[in-house]
């Protein structure tokens, strides 16, 4: 039977865009009974989830445009609309694509041409977005990188690309400084938050000493050169973003204009309701592939509103809330998970608010529910829309949608993505509802690591199908239904001291069951004999008695848990530490820990 699975995948191999589209639409027939037929209980050949999609946008074809065109083609007859807002400016897609126009004349004056990758170290601001669409209409490419890294992590990042060009946020003009010289950079522009406020009180201006390398943005879009219009080509690496860096150097990731073109496409084909003049608040930073793909050319190329937050404060995700209404917003579980125990939003009507994604992180199932009924409370009519992805594949390949929203399940694949689940490190797919590794093929796959072919070979592998599949390194399962689950990441696993392997998600679940427990972090932890578990608890603001609730955590965990699941170390600490993006820092946990071993070793 595997072999004759492995004849029938290879089979596929040359079927055109077209007639793979055909084919799906004869695979939705046989999962909704139109059909009558045999399935392989595989998910990678039946796809399940097809019965969710439309058959016209199961027959789309995906556009073959530069991301700049795709805006444009998207906005070209609605160029009156607000295309962004920032800090009370409205700026409408005529006056956007203006901007874009004069922006890339202006790179061709400094002398950026087709192929040179020009390092953008920015904040969410119109000149941020300007800047990426103008690049990719003269051919070159953007290397985002994060401003709050630090100054050696910028200087490597810079130099990695050989970027002769520089456009950085004013604050951090003084890491540029100590750094520059070190690399090739040629020309540095310094953007300040406020070159588009339309009305400045009490905020500092960009000080930047200007000479023949450094130059504010005023000065830069003095000069205008025409330059030749980049064309679209297939499989063309047009962006270059970062995976998040908590451990160690960032890496680069190459996306196409296909990539990022194709997460528009494919939440535009499903049935979330996402359409023209709706306001979409942006607080993912631009640098991020979930921020560039998914919360700015995703809402922009739909013709939305997208409001800019710079600077994001989770502090005040309330305010913002309160003060934008948005249709749409797109964070982490930690973002709705303190909205939903916020006092100010108790009597708030949240009915404007259509699509609250959160992606990046997974939520326990209590803290779900918990958020789902502060939705349903306050007249929002849809559950926490979770998604998967990476930023390997454009930051999304899964996404919960108004039909398929199942407890602690991530959703369905996007309409052109296949997912599957495999034996770990291996090509051998698993059926129905058996955990393995999640591998995502489709047409969000990146390009490769940036100067880094042994990893990409390691993460992207040719299949028996012929397709490019990223092995994720998280385990899930799938459904009969479609419906993806991820239990965890394969890293994550900790082999005890006995090799017993434990999952810190599973142990995670039942330690969140206990009345009183606000979050929990599992992580590694050490003893005389070697690895053991240890499991970091916040407690919610009511209890009294953190001895009596850790005795009912662990009655929990006997009650729940295989004997050596259970943590040997427990402890209670105010918050969870957090990454820049919102997620939980196992990492930060995992050090703190790694150090206490080395004490116990000394000792």
């Amino acid at each position: 039977m595997e072999d004759y699975l492995n004849d029938y995948k290879e089979s596929l191999k040359d079927l055109t865009e077209e007639q793979t589209n055909e084919r799906n639409l004869y695979l939705k027939g046989l999962q909704t009974g139109l059909y009558y037929g045999p399935t392989t209980g595989l998910s990678s050949i039946d796809k399940p989830w097809l019965k969710y999609f439309k058959n016209e946008s199961i027959l789309k074809t995906m556009p073959r445009i530069t991301i700049y065109n795709y805006l444009y083609e998207s906005n070209k007859n609605s160029q009156l609309s607000i295309a962004l807002e920032y800090f009370g400016r409205k700026i409408t897609y005529f006056e956007l694509f203006r901007k874009i126009e004069k922006t890339a004349k202006n790179f061709s004056a400094l002398g950026v041409k087709k192929g040179d990758i020009v390092t953008i170290c920015m904040p969410s601001t119109p000149e941020t977005i300007y800047s990426i669409y103008a690049l990719n209409k003269i051919g070159a490419i953007p290397n985002l990188i994060d401003p709050r890294y630090s100054e050696d992590m910028i200087k490597d990042l810079i130099v990695e690309a050989n970027s002769k060009y520089l456009l950085t946020i004013d604050l951090c003009n003084e890491k540029i400084n100590k750094i520059e010289r070190e690399t090739n950079l040629e020309k540095i522009i310094s953007v300040s938050a406020t070159n588009s406020v339309p009305i400045i009180r009490h905020i500092k201006k960009n000080n930047v000493v200007e000479n023949e390398k450094w130059m504010n943005w005023t000065t830069f879009t003095k000069k205008e050169s025409t330059y030749e219009e980049n064309e679209y080509v297939q499989g063309k690496f047009s962006v270059l973003v970062h995976t998040g860096g908590t451990t160690g150097k960032p890496k680069g990731i190459m996306l196409t204009d296909d990539n990022i073109n194709s997460i528009v496409f494919q939440y535009k084909n499903g049935d979330i309701a996402l359409s023209k003049k709706q306001t979409f608040l942006d607080i993912i930073p631009p640098f991020a592939a979930y921020g560039i793909c998914s919360s700015t050319h995703m809402p922009l190329s739909l013709g939305m509103k997208t409001i800019l937050i710079p600077k994001f404060n989770p502090n005040e995700f309330d305010k913002l809330i309160l003060k934008h209404k948005p249709t749409h917003v797109l964070g982490v579980p930690s973002f709705w998970e303190n909205l939903s125990k916020n006092p100010a939003m108790a009597n708030v009507d949240l009915s404007f608010l259509r699509s609250p994604g959160s992606g990046g992180d997974g939520i326990l199932a209590s803290s779900e529910e918990k958020v789902n009924e502060f939705f349903k409370s306050h007249n929002s009519s849809s559950k926490l829309i979770k998604g998967y992805g990476m930023s390997e594949v454009s930051s999304s390949a899964c996404t919960c949608t108004t039909s398929a929203n199942e407890l602690t399940s991530v959703g369905i694949p996007l309409i052109k993505t296949t997912i599957g689940i495999f034996e770990p490190n291996t090509t051998n797919e698993l059926g129905y509802n058996s955990s393995g590794e999640i591998c995502i093929t489709g047409p969000s796959v990146m390009n490769g690591y940036f100067n880094n072919e042994s990893l990409t070979n390691k993460t992207i592998k040719t299949h028996s199908d012929g397709l490019k599949w990223v092995h994720t390194g998280d385990l899930g399962y799938i459904t009969e239904n479609g419906i993806l689950y991820v239990t965890g990441r394969i890293k994550r696993m900790i082999v005890r001291y006995d090799g017993f392997k434990m999952y810190p998600t599973a142990i995670e679940e039942v330690i969140s069951r206990t009345p009183g427990i606000e979050s929990v972090a599992v992580v590694k932890s050490y003893n005389e004999l070697g690895n053991i578990v240890k499991a970091f608890m916040v407690a919610n603001k009511n209890v009294k008695d953190l001895d009596l609730l850790e005795s009912e955590v662990l009655k929990n965990c006997k009650l729940y848990l295989a004997e050596r699941s259970i943590p040997e170390k427990f402890e209670f600490i105010d918050e969870l530490p957090l990454t820049n993006l919102g997620k939980i820092n196992y990492d930060e946990l995992e050090n703190r820990e790694f150090s206490n071993k080395k004490v116990l070793k000394n000792s």
